[in-house]
């Protein structure tokens, strides 16, 4: 049975059958009920090599610096929500902005001196699934599945970047920015052209949650808004996305460097 089948029908026995199911088993049984089905998507999920990851309610040191340009009146906005340990590679940690939009932020590695502009290949395939036999840990955040490699991975010397979506544009691309704007189906990052994906992000337009087991209050159809900002800091490669948490929700192309560059930003 398809993961997001289980998820369904946990939903609709929660949600539909509710009332007609607490007239008919004791407190104790739905419990047990409950925890069988927990069980069972629990098992999906590491049979399609989602494992979890730890979390933390501290934000790396490291991340913090690159928000000290954010002006006061953003950072009031900005919400920090939690931190995701990994035993292999580096944390991510997921920050909200006036409780419309997503931000992610993960460190891929060192590059040095090299240039964005040559070290980031850019397509625009169309990968809709992992195809791999990896393990993976999944974040939900917005309306986005962030699917990261829980395999160790060395410093890149290139990225891979596969962009599929609406209306794609590169707002910035220099030395130290790879900055991107789309409506977004998915993305995916490889260090090698024949590897299998390191991270790989795609709408979750059915509207269910993984990690809380739930149906969100959102379906949508249409790819919605997401912002890709790779940026370089000493010689660190970071990786920081932006999305709304609503598909009604505007997200203004550059709204992400504006905050973090402690511009005004006033959405629509």
């Amino acid at each position: 049975m398809k993961l997001k089948y289980i998820i369904i029908l946990w939903a609709f026995f929660l949600i539909g059958g509710f009332a007609e199911t607490m007239g008919a088993r004791t407190p104790q049984t739905l419990k047990k009920r409950i925890k069988q089905i927990d069980a069972n998507i629990d098992a999906e999920i590491r049979e399609e090599g989602m494992i979890p990851a730890t979390v933390s309610h501290k934000v790396p040191y490291e991340y913090l610096n690159l928000f000290d340009h954010v002006g006061p009146v953003s950072k009031t906005k900005l919400k920090f929500d939690q931190t995701l340990i990994f035993k292999y590679r580096y944390p991510v940690s997921d920050f909200i902005y006036m409780g419309k939009y997503s931000i992610q932020l993960y460190k891929i590695g060192y590059v040095g001196n090299a240039s964005l502009k040559t070290v980031i290949l850019k397509t625009d395939r169309n990968s809709m699934k992992i195809r791999s036999k990896l393990p993976y840990a999944i974040n939900q955040q917005g309306l986005f599945d962030f699917m990261y490699c829980t395999y160790t991975r060395s410093n890149p010397s290139t990225i891979y970047l596969d962009i599929f979506g609406n209306k794609t544009k590169v707002l910035a691309l220099n030395d130290t920015i790879a900055y991107y704007n789309s409506n977004l189906k998915s993305l995916t990052i490889r260090f090698n052209k024949y590897e299998s994906k390191d991270i790989f992000i795609k709408a979750n337009t059915s509207g269910i949650s993984y990690t809380n087991h739930d149906l969100s209050r959102f379906s949508y159809s249409r790819p919605v808004p997401f912002e890709t900002l790779f940026l370089k800091h000493n010689g660190e490669l970071y990786l920081i996305m932006m999305s709304v948490n609503n598909p009604k929700v505007n997200l203004q192309p550059g709204m992400l460097l504006s905050i973090l560059d402690g511009r005004d930003v006033n959405p629509l």
